[in-house]
């Protein structure tokens, strides 16, 4: 990752070499240049830093990168989830056990009237009951992160 800087000031804090060689269509640069050429334009390329730990309820976001000890280097900064973003990360858990709930209805309801049949009385009603749990899933204290799937019974 490199970054254009100018007079001390960052004017692009995501630079690629073929954004400079567009910058400069009269100029022929080499496949690969070097850091020392790349920086006599201003380009400078910016180390990487690990992304510090997130607490929940938290997200992580890259900043502009900083000078020291006469390098760049790549920032951090942790920030409280919006609103908006705690939505959409709910509704997507919800989507994900949604989907897996519904697999297993299906599987419920694809098994073939014949099979039924041959299935005891109380394992059908282990099975209604299978289903109706499955059913109520959205409704247990802590959907979507907390779910307690219920056991399928044998057939």
């Amino acid at each position: 990752m490199y970054i254009r800087v100018i007079d001390d000031v960052i004017q692009n804090p995501v630079y690629t070499v073929t954004q400079l060689v567009k910058d400069h269509p009269t100029i022929s640069f080499p496949y690969n240049p070097s850091e020392k050429l790349l920086n006599s334009y201003g380009v400078f390329k910016v180390e990487p830093a690990p992304q510090p730990d997130i607490p929940e309820g938290h997200v992580c976001q890259e900043g502009l990168p900083f000078f020291d000890n006469g390098k760049w280097v790549q920032s951090w900064w942790v920030r409280e989830e919006t609103k908006e973003e705690i939505k959409i990360k709910n509704d997507a858990q919800e989507h994900r056990i949604r989907n897996e709930r519904n697999a297993k209805l299906a599987k419920i309801d694809s098994i073939p009237a014949v099979r039924w049949s041959t299935i005891t009385e109380d394992n059908r009603r282990l099975w209604l009951i299978y289903r109706e749990e499955l059913l109520n899933i959205p409704q247990q204290a802590g959907f979507p992160w907390e779910v307690n799937w219920p056991d399928e019974p044998p057939l």
